[in-house]
């Protein structure tokens, strides 16, 4: 039996149920399902990009590493995708990995994770999502294991469209830091005030900016949750809101830093003209 310690993703799409409802099996055979299956396919290719592209980055960004552009490969095929109805399982085994290994296949994962909800968001079908470490069994459409039936429990408590992280998984990621320079972790997760069923709580978030850029974010938000024809009842337009509310912050975050970096010579004095 292999038992493996390690990462562990769940996601399901708000308002599916109702979707379910609105839509015939034929459409739903031809718009929604198509989508879903060929989500992994996607995702992959663009961890491949993504890899590509800041290969070089990575490397001076872990500290003594060794790390290459091809080592990804290997580390997407231990990648473990499961389907079932409206939810996605994502699962990433550690291997006993350590340093710069170690720390490719958690950014594997988390870009795995943040690819999955940028797609679906983006195609009508936003998703909620939770992750968790620690050991499970995953074969075929089985699965058993704590960290599972965790992120199950927390995905369901959250009241808009996003991914948090469990205390255990942030602890696992936060334990990478010493290894990392510059603000590789800071642009995965960051801390955010999460609504829940609960009430509110502190949780750290993955970064997925799911919006595009240049388009008013509420439009694109109540383009998704009314997406392949579901209605947004009152409970959902709670969680639009509050999906809107946390993209808006990202951008936030964003147009912030962006004026950090700007230029000394492109800043005007205080009653300059432009």
């Amino acid at each position: 039996m292999n038992i493996s310690t390690g990462w562990v993703g769940f996601f399901d799409i708000l308002g599916y149920a109702n979707l379910l409802k609105r839509n015939e099996p034929e459409t739903i055979a031809q718009e929604v399902v198509p989508l879903l299956t060929d989500t992994e396919h996607e995702a992959i290719k663009g961890i491949g990009i993504f890899f590509d592209d800041v290969a070089i980055q990575i490397r001076s960004d872990v500290k003594n590493s060794q790390l290459e552009a091809e080592d990804f490969p290997k580390f997407v095929a231990d990648l473990k995708w499961l389907l079932f109805s409206d939810t996605i399982l994502i699962a990433m085994p550690t291997h006993e990995s350590t340093g710069g290994q170690s720390i490719l296949r958690w950014l594997t994962f988390f870009i795995a994770c943040n690819m999955l909800q940028v797609k679906l968001f983006r195609t009508g079908l936003p998703l909620r999502g939770a992750i968790d470490f620690g050991r499970f069994f995953i074969k075929d459409t089985c699965f058993a294991g704590r960290p599972i039936i965790n992120a199950y429990e927390l995905c369901n408590m959250l009241e808009l469209a996003a991914c948090v992280l469990s205390p255990e998984a942030s602890d696992q990621l936060h334990r990478h830091k010493p290894l990392l320079d510059g603000h590789s972790l800071d642009a995965l997760v960051l801390e955010y005030l999460v609504p829940t069923k609960g009430g509110e709580r502190h949780f750290f978030v993955t970064r997925a900016s799911v919006h595009e850029k240049n388009i008013d974010i509420r439009k694109q938000v109540m383009k998704a949750f009314w997406g392949h024809r579901k209605d947004i009842s009152i409970d959902a337009q709670k969680k639009a809101t509050n999906t809107q509310q946390w993209l808006r912050y990202l951008d936030h975050l964003e147009e912030k830093k962006a004026a950090q970096e700007k230029p000394a010579a492109d800043v005007l004095p205080p009653g300059a003209d432009a």
